[in-house]
C-alpha cells in the first residue's frame, strides 16, 4: 500500500471521447492505520487520529508511522472529482487492503442519469463502464472484481409536488397516522415505526418485505428518498404505488397551520468547485510553550485553540505536520498531541 500511495499523482485526466466521464482529477490521498478511516467519530462523538500520510497539490505529511509497521497501512483513500456530461460531481476512492476498490460518486447535478428517463439504468451501467477503466487505466492496481452496483440513494421527490418536487406549505400535523395509512396500501413495504412518548418523530422509514428491494423514507414535509436502490425503473414503479397511496389517504391528513419555523432546505448539491490555492505562509506564528513550560503562548496570550480561527489552525497543522483536515475539535486535538 506504501508503493501505491506512492505512485499516485496529484493529477488530472480528460476522456473527451466518452459517452458520460468526460474527465477524472484527483486531489487529495491519505493513507490511515485503520480500516474506519483517518478521523472516525467514536461514541462519545470525537474524531480520532488514525493518519499515516497525506498529500494534495500543495503539500504532503508523513507521519512517523509511515516508516513503521504493516498495520499502520490499513485503507487508502483517494478524494477528486469526476466531470459527467458537463458538471462537476465528488469522488471518492476507497481502497483497503483487500485491494477491492470502493468507488462513490455524486450525481445530484449532472443532467446526463435523469430518474425519470426510461434509459437511466442503462446509462447507470455505462457510467460505471467508464468509470472502471478510467480509475483502473490511471492507478497503479490491478482490477481484482467486477464492476458491481451496490447501491444508489435517489432524493428530492415529494408526493405533494411529484413532478416539481416543492414541499406543501404547511408540514403534515398527524404525521404518525398518515405514515400508517401510507403503509396500508403498498403490499411490497412495511413501515418500520416504534412509538415513543419521548422522541417526536419527523420521518418515517418503510422497509421491503422481499430482499433487494430499496427501502425508501418519508418525511412530515413529504419529501420521499430511497436507499440501497439497485433499480431505477423500480424506484419509478415504486413512486407510483406511492403517489396512489397518498391520493387515497390525504382526506384524512391535517396540517400544522400555526407552525412558523424555518421551510427544510433542498438536499440538492450545488456544482463541486475546486478551493483556491492558499498561499503558503512560512513565517506564521506558531503556539510555543512559555519560559516554566507549563502552557502555550500563541501571539502574547495563553493558546485557547477553540477560539482560533481556523484558518490559523489549518496553517499552524501543515506547520507542524499534522492532518490539517476535518472538524475544529479534531484540529486542536491534533495541534495539541503535537505540541505536548
Amino acid at each position: 500500500m506504501k508503493t501505491t500511495y506512492n505512485n499516485i499523482k496529484i493529477f488530472s485526466v480528460q476522456r473527451k471521447a466518452n459517452r458520460l466521464v468526460k474527465s477524472l482529477t484527483i486531489e487529495k490521498v491519505e493513507i490511515c492505520s485503520a480500516s474506519r478511516g483517518c478521523t472516525p467519530k467514536t461514541r462519545l462523538n470525537k474524531h480520532q487520529n488514525y493518519l499515516t500520510a497525506y498529500k494534495n497539490g500543495e503539500y504532503e505529511i508523513k507521519t512517523n508511522k509511515f516508516n513503521g509497521e504493516e498495520k499502520n497501512f490499513a485503507l487508502l483513500n483517494i478524494k477528486g472529482t469526476v466531470r459527467i456530461g458537463d458538471k462537476t460531481e465528488l469522488l471518492a476512492i476507497r481502497i483497503p487492503k483487500s485491494g477491492v476498490l470502493g468507488v462513490k460518486v455524486g450525481l445530484s447535478i449532472q443532467q446526463e442519469i435523469i430518474v425519470s428517463k426510461p434509459d437511466a439504468d442503462h446509462k447507470i451501467e455505462y457510467l460505471g463502464y467508464e468509470l472502471t477503466k478510467l480509475i483502473y487505466d490511471i492507478l497503479p492496481v490491478p482490477a481484482l472484481r467486477p464492476t458491481k452496483l451496490s447501491g444508489l440513494t435517489v432524493h428530492g421527490w415529494n408526493i405533494n409536488d411529484p413532478t416539481g418536487g416543492q414541499r406543501p406549505p404547511q408540514r403534515v400535523k398527524n404525521f404518525v397516522n398518515m405514515l400508517q395509512l401510507l403503509g396500508r396500501n403498498i403490499e411490497s413495504h412495511y413501515l418500520d415505526y416504534e412509538p415513543s412518548e419521548f422522541k417526536q418523530v419527523t420521518r418515517g422509514n418503510y422497509k421491503p418485505v422481499t430482499p433487494g428491494d430499496p427501502t425508501f423514507g418519508v418525511t412530515a414535509w413529504l419529501m420521499v428518498d430511497f436507499s440501497g436502490v439497485t433499480s431505477i425503473a423500480r424506484v419509478r414503479e415504486l413512486s407510483g404505488i406511492i403517489y396512489k397511496s397518498y391520493r387515497r389517504a390525504l382526506p384524512e391528513i391535517t396540517w400544522n397551520n400555526n407552525f412558523k419555523g424555518p421551510v427544510p432546505k433542498s438536499r440538492r448539491k450545488t456544482e463541486a468547485k475546486k478551493e483556491p490555492k492558499k498561499a503558503n505562509n512560512k513565517n506564521i506564528n506558531m503556539p510555543k510553550k512559555n519560559a516554566n513550560k507549563k502552557q502555550l503562548i500563541y501571539k502574547g496570550k495563553k493558546f485557547n485553540c477553540m477560539q482560533t480561527s481556523k484558518p490559523e489552525l489549518v496553517s499552524i497543522a501543515k506547520k507542524l505536520g499534522v492532518n490539517p483536515d476535518g472538524f475544529k475539535e479534531g484540529l486542536c486535538r491534533r495541534i495539541l498531541e503535537k505540541l505536548s
